[in-house]
């Protein structure tokens, strides 16, 4: 008796693990499409292509997207929009789960000043 609920326990937890891992390759495959679509759909909306940063975390995702302050001060509905449109056509991400910065593209580079890559010791050698 005590090993068949070993079996079942056990079985109980890989299943779990598979389904975990399952949603979060659909989740990695859904950010993939969303950083080629995105762009373009808020070309079409603003008449502006914009840069667009992301990440993804266990629950959350995060992007940042950096278009001009005159674009920014003319769309107040802006974040709503995307947010929107992110949990319409990909449903793994709700609106709760989605953190999401407008910023104009002055402060991507204060982020990251020239654009400089970190060095690793390999290249220094």
């Amino acid at each position: 008796m005590k090993d068949g609920l070993k079996k079942i326990f056990w079985f109980g937890v890989f299943l779990g693990l598979f389904f975990w891992i399952f949603k979060f390759v659909k989740k990695i495959i859904a950010l993939k499409n969303i950083s080629q679509t995105l762009p373009q759909y808020l070309e079409n909306l603003i008449g502006e292509k914009p840069t667009i940063k992301m990440t993804l975390s266990f629950n959350k995702a995060y992007f940042k997207i950096y278009i001009s302050q005159k674009t920014i001060d003319g769309n107040p509905e802006l974040e709503n929009t995307i947010k929107e449109y992110i949990s319409d056509f990909y449903p793994e991400f709700s609106p709760e789960k989605i953190s999401l910065e407008i910023l104009p593209p002055e402060q991507e580079k204060e982020e990251n000043p020239d654009n400089i890559k970190p060095e690793t010791e390999a290249e220094e050698k």
